[in-house]
């Protein structure tokens, strides 16, 4: 159900409260063409208001003027001209950040989110750099990046940086060097363009929309609303009313689906696109129905002017929590979180990496080395926040809760025999790391906050080199890990697992194992099994007389030793919970105070320090 836009919306992009209708009817009839002038006025109408002083405008996008006092421009820039400019685009060179007091605040500039690939992907190289620095035919170019300069030239935007045309494709030490400058880029980018719907360069961003014109019009009359101070309730008891029109159109896909889901998004796959995406202060998507667009101040549509996250609910659920609505927010430390405890705040910010590398694990990397410099960006913004170092994708202050991540099989590949995830070939991250496979990895330990963690049992962890906390190599795969904890050795095929499991101390159990390789492979060689943590649970009535049953939930690693050294690779992750009475509990803390060292070591565990690799 739409009402056509009023004055105020066209010139705002903002719903207009005043507006009768629409304190009651969020939709708006979308327009024929993504590359229309109408839906350029729309754009122009988000940008306009994001970046605008007015109070108003002040109010909810305070957020969004981070990245306005100019200071940074990239290396290299494709300088667009403007709308009606008759030159043809060329590669801009700049001298940097250093040059600013003496040649003047740098231009805006936009990025590029999309999808490589196509006939032939245009780059820039060694060879033919000084020709891209005085021109590149607009006609050369492949569909997505002529797209993408007419919606620069239409914004106002005079420069735009595309990666494959502002990094020297043929020098790894030119690619090394702008990498690191990645997270700036996108950051200090006064929009990026995202195309959501583009398979490669050669597709285009705007897309062929369906005919969406109105299947009936409707007369309908709208009680007069008086003003945004005015709650609806008090709109619809008013006396005066007014007479209008709505008209009734197909369903369109929500948020989600357009820019979640792969049907519909092919750039929702990417690897490299999801710190493009949370970097950047704003962004218009451009997607398969209609165009999007997100900046802190929140998100809207061009078929739906209510805008999200809606500003109201709980406070802890909104900074907390992973939901793409609000995903230019995830990485701002809003003013509620300042009246936070410091292990709060911090406990915010462990959430939401592992909701980063949940999502980020689902997505697609050409080169599978690229694992750690696409996610760079943000490691970085995390590590700021967390006053803490990420060694190979994990936090060191939360390392043990971190260790605990889980390969989310895919139950379809895994009847055909394979775990629907591989490890990564050639080795990319060591193998205690999420990192170390290639597939959707979760943490469901995250249920704990760090608080309910650390009340456990939980193992010592500390890297024995001293450079490996402040190392900043990105490719380094052997980085040691020391663990001091109970360990299960010699594990001889998966029966015995099971038999360990049952005959351990503290009576049933159900194990869960996550294993990194299929479980064949796991148990046709000696493993062992190392306690990350045990957390004492619930307590509750479990037989007559026995004065209640006290659980214990366990976490571990499945290890296999490696040939000929004196280290362990991680191979497997487990899960198990042991129930046992209160009465048998009491007598023994009554007995021997070190009545669980003990408990375990009768069963053939041992406290040991082991090396991870």
């Amino acid at each position: 159900m739409c009402i056509e836009r009023s004055g105020l919306e066209i010139e705002t992009g903002q719903r207009d409260h005043n507006n009768n209708g629409s304190v009651f009817i969020k939709g708006r009839p979308l327009y024929h063409n993504a590359s229309s002038d109408q839906c350029f006025d729309l754009a122009r109408a988000w940008l306009r208001y994001c970046v605008s002083d007015s109070e108003k405008a002040n109010s909810s996008h305070t957020l969004c003027h981070d990245n306005l006092s100019p200071g940074f421009i990239p290396t290299r820039t494709l300088n667009v001209g403007t709308p009606n400019s008759t030159r043809e685009p060329f590669l801009q060179i700049h001298d940097g950040p250093t040059s600013i007091a003496d040649s003047g605040p740098p231009a805006s500039f936009a990025t590029l989110s999309y999808c490589w690939g196509g006939k032939a992907d245009m780059v820039t190289t060694t060879t033919n750099l000084e020709e891209r620095k005085h021109s590149i035919p607009f006609d050369s170019m492949p569909r997505t990046f002529k797209d993408a300069i007419q919606i620069t030239r239409e914004l106002g935007i005079e420069h735009l940086w595309i990666d494959s045309l502002c990094i020297l494709q043929d020098s790894p030490e030119d690619w090394v060097q702008e990498s690191l400058d990645m997270a700036n880029v996108y950051r200090h980018g006064l929009i990026n363009i995202a195309a959501e719907a583009s398979c490669h360069t050669n597709d285009g961003i705007f897309r062929h929309r369906k005919d969406n014109d109105a299947l009936a019009t409707l007369p309908f009359t709208f009680p007069k609303a008086p003003g945004s101070s005015f709650s609806i309730q008090d709109a619809l008891s008013s006396l005066h009313s007014n007479e209008g029109e709505v008209s009734l159109h197909h369903r369109l896909d929500d948020w989600a689906d357009s820019l979640e889901d792969p049907n519909n998004s092919p750039l929702s796959k990417r690897g490299w696109v999801l710190q493009e995406l949370l970097l950047s202060p704003r962004t218009i998507h451009f997607g398969h129905e209609q165009i999007f667009w997100a900046c802190a101040g929140g998100s809207i549509a061009e078929g739906d002017m209510s805008p999200s996250p809606k500003r109201v609910g709980l406070i802890e659920e909104k900074i907390k929590y992973w939901h793409w609505s609000f995903n230019k927010q995830f990485l701002k430390p809003i003013p509620a979180m300042s009246d936070l405890p410091s292990d709060k705040t911090s406990e915010i910010w462990y959430q939401r990496w592992y909701g980063i590398v949940n999502n980020y694990s689902k997505r697609h990397l050409t080169y599978q080395s690229d694992i750690f410099p696409a996610l760079s960006g943000l490691t970085q913004i995390f590590e700021s926040h967390l006053k803490d170092h990420c060694i190979a994708g994990l936090f060191a202050g939360d390392l043990s809760r971190g260790l605990c991540w889980q390969a989310e099989l895919d139950l379809r590949a895994y009847r055909r025999g394979f775990a629907g995830f591989k490890t990564a070939a050639p080795a990319r991250a060591p193998t205690w790391s999420w990192a170390s496979i290639v597939g959707e990895v979760s943490f469901q330990v995250a249920c704990y906050n760090l608080s309910e963690w650390n009340s456990g049992d939980i193992v010592e962890l500390r890297f024995p080199s001293s450079k490996t906390r402040h190392s900043r190599d990105p490719r380094e795969t052997s980085i040691a890990l020391e663990a001091r904890g109970y360990l299960l050795s010699n594990i001889r095929g998966k029966q015995a697992y099971k038999d360990i499991l049952a005959n351990l101390p503290l009576g049933s159990y159900s194990p869960e194992v996550m294993p990194k390789r299929p479980n064949e492979e796991i148990w046709s060689k000696p493993c062992s099994i190392l306690q990350l943590n045990a957390l004492p649970g619930d307590i509750f009535d479990f037989e007559p007389g026995s004065g209640g049953c006290f659980e214990t939930r366990v976490y571990g690693l499945i290890l296999h030793s490696r040939p000929g050294e004196d280290c362990f690779e991680r191979v497997g992750f487990l899960e198990y919970v042991f129930k046992h009475t209160m009465a048998l509990r009491r007598a023994e803390v009554l007995k021997n105070a070190n009545w669980k060292q003990d408990m375990w070591k009768e069963r053939g565990w041992e406290i040991k320090t082991i090396t991870l690799i």
